[in-house]
């Protein structure tokens, strides 16, 4: 038997039903320090690296996510470090020294590019706009040739490290390592309305301007339309023309180039394999709504007992011992979470305010690696239907009645008696990030 449920009724119907799931839902998909980067590195993930001791895993996936991880903190405000959650119990992660270490202890050599798609971009500017959308453009198997003015890459970016009294090697160092990747660049070149016209347009698949000579734009523009996503394009002889960095808009800080860039890599790369000229579509985030102050000690329950902090860790000794303060915000099931996927199929927006009959509250289970929250549970009760009724067995089930209603463990039992048999089933049963495996 087929069901439709594609009709508005029941579309509007279900669309109810998740909005009242989310009322419910205290949880959120990513962390407040992710949502905030411009390049939106996995910041618990690398803390999570570096505390198990594994900074070089740490750095490959900082290297992968913002292309020049030291530099683009040094330049930025601390986003990140701002909307630290940890800041509620004493101060803030130190995320900033964290990639710095980590970007060091990376491994050289280890090739990151996808398989190669056949499709080639020129890129007009080598400096911070011009590098990150060349890696990223990279890193989704595109051949990519960059055309500079100057006699080395950077541009500004060089300029602006200097200015905050940093060392200008760190930048250096790392727009090295970009280039060794593969990127081509070529110095030296004026890239004019004539280059454009006669060596880029009819030889590349996609031209990006990412320099500042915005009169470039105008010159070289056909028919004088925008088409707005996370870029600017244009058209000449048939062929588009991205923009990004100050080329799209002029007088950005040079991290939201950066973040404008990475953006851009993605709306060309979609463009290269499908045709298709559009922005990226933000995944739906669920949020967790008021903390209360009685709540806050729970956040702590993953942290180590004794409370050691590292203002400014500088090796790997200080740097596990700092990163394990993470309060580990994030959803272990982002990525695999039902209720986000039908959100995001659905276009359901997460709820302003948010019911909290039950404090968030956190069961760990050391021995079997077992983690129970209950404010992310949706009671939709998959882990309880799973349980073997044929033993005698002590498993999940549901308590209390209404809207007090939970999902746990039976009344004369501790979380740990119950996590045994069938635990790993209900744990692949569950649509959320409620019952997992904790690392």
């Amino acid at each position: 038997m087929d069901i439709d449920a594609s009709g508005s009724q029941t579309v509007k119907l279900r669309k109810e039903s998740l909005g009242m799931l989310l009322s419910e839902h205290r949880a959120e998909c990513e962390a407040p320090c992710r949502l905030v980067c411009p390049l939106g590195l996995n910041i618990p993930l690398l803390n999570r690296y570096i505390s198990e001791g594994k900074p070089g895993d740490a750095g490959e996936m900082a290297f992968r996510e913002m292309g020049l991880p030291s530099t683009a903190c040094r330049l930025c405000p601390g986003y990140c470090e701002n909307a630290c959650r940890r800041k509620m119990i004493d101060h803030n992660i130190a995320i900033s020294s964290l990639v710095h270490f980590s970007s060091t202890a990376m491994q050289a050599g280890k090739s990151l590019r996808q398989n190669a798609t056949g499709k080639s971009v020129a890129i007009a500017g080598g400096g911070a706009s011009g590098l990150i959308t060349a890696f990223n453009l990279l890193l989704d198997g595109h051949s990519v040739d960059i055309f500079e003015k100057e006699p080395y890459a950077g541009g500004s970016l060089i300029e602006e490290i200097g200015k905050k009294g940093l060392h200008q090697d760190i930048a250096k160092v790392e727009i090295e390592r970009l280039l060794e990747t593969g990127i081509k660049i070529r110095f030296g070149i004026n890239v004019d309305n004539e280059f454009i016209n006669n060596s880029l347009v009819d030889n590349y698949d996609a031209v990006i301007i990412a320099n500042s000579h915005t009169g470039l734009i105008s010159e070289v523009a056909e028919n004088g339309k925008f088409i707005r996503f996370e870029g600017d394009t244009r058209t000449l002889r048939g062929r588009h023309l991205f923009l990004t960095g100050s080329a799209a808009k002029a007088d950005q800080p040079i991290i939201r180039r950066m973040s404008q860039a990475k953006l851009t890599a993605a709306s060309v790369s979609r463009f290269l394999l499908t045709g298709e000229i559009s922005g990226a579509k933000k995944r739906f985030n669920s949020t967790i709504g008021k903390i209360g102050d009685e709540e806050k000690s729970e956040w702590l329950r993953e942290c180590p007992e004794k409370i050691t902090r590292v203002v400014e860790p500088v090796n790997a000794k200080e740097s596990a011992v700092e990163a394990e303060n993470c309060l580990h915000c994030d959803c272990r099931a982002s990525s695999e979470c039902s209720l986000r996927e039908l959100c995001d199929s659905m276009e359901v927006k997460n709820p302003s305010a948010k019911f909290t009959g039950h404090p968030i509250s956190k069961k760990i289970d050391y021995q079997n690696r077992v983690i129970f929250e209950h404010a992310k549970c949706i009671k939709c009760g998959l882990c309880v239907r799973i349980t073997d009724y044929k033993t005698n067995d002590p498993s999940l089930c549901f308590t209390g009645r209404g809207f007090m209603t939970m999902i746990s463990e039976p009344l004369s039992y501790g979380f740990e008696e119950i996590t045994g048999k069938n635990i790993d089933k209900a744990i692949y049963i569950c649509p959320t990030g409620a019952l997992t495996w904790k690392e």
